[in-house]
């Protein structure tokens, strides 16, 4: 999913008019809350996540997002996240290949997990060994 977010860079979108620009953040902004909050999805939502993260360059806007919605399916969402990124989360590595500034983009990924994802797991009943990997990450 990083080659669609990739795609949308090579695309220069945000030096695009405006109005357009705004379009593109419009539609990813729609589709993260989408996967975050519908139980039908096509995409998981952190390959979603990964395509919105590459797409803007930044994983700020994204985990706000998943940090303010207090939702069960959020939730979920995050222990599929982190289930899904357990090799990555043990050999302390970003779970998809970057576009460009990896390590900050670990280092965000990792700080917001061991600040947000342990206490979310634990209240849905996650398993000890996710809200583990949760807290494992070095930053």
């Amino acid at each position: 999913m990083e080659e669609i977010g990739r795609s949308f860079v090579r695309g220069q979108w945000r030096d695009w008019p405006a109005e357009q620009v705004a379009a593109i953040w419009a539609f990813l902004h729609a589709w993260w809350m989408y996967s975050l909050t519908t139980s039908e999805i096509a995409v998981p939502a952190y390959e979603v996540f990964v395509v919105c993260a590459e797409a803007s360059g930044t994983l700020d806007p994204w985990l706000a997002t998943w940090e303010a919605v207090a939702h069960p399916l959020a939730d979920q969402r995050l222990a599929e996240a982190v289930a899904h990124w357990e090799p990555d989360l043990l050999a302390d590595r970003l779970p998809w290949d970057a576009w460009d500034e990896e390590e900050d983009k670990r280092a965000t990924l990792f700080a917001w997990l061991v600040r947000h994802a342990p206490a979310r797991l634990r209240a849905r009943g996650a398993s000890e060994k996710l809200v583990h990997l949760a807290s494992a990450p070095k930053s």
